[in-house]
């Protein structure tokens, strides 16, 4: 069996975290925000932040993904169990 994985896209990403429970990596290229599975890598999910991503940050169930953007005093907030629930926290 010959299985190969492309991890052209991933290695593009700056800034990267892994889920508390391992099943997920969130990565940020500039404004977008990619979740892939943890086995294979494959895309899951793409959320569009508002600016830059500067820091993410998994909750300890691994079901909301907080991103600091570089726009000042801005946090987003995203959710794995629903993509069109968002949350925006200005300072």
């Amino acid at each position: 069996m010959d299985y190969t994985v492309d991890y052209t896209d991933v290695l593009r990403q700056g800034l990267g975290e892994w889920s508390p429970n391992g099943k997920f990596l969130a990565g940020a290229q500039q404004n977008r925000l990619q979740i892939r599975e943890h086995e294979s890598l494959k895309l899951l999910q793409v959320f569009i932040c508002l600016d830059k991503v500067e820091r993410i940050e998994w909750s300890p169930d691994s079901q909301l993904i907080l991103t600091e953007v570089a726009r000042p005093g801005v946090l987003q907030i995203w959710s794995m169990r629903d993509s069109e629930w968002t949350c925006r926290i200005y300072e």
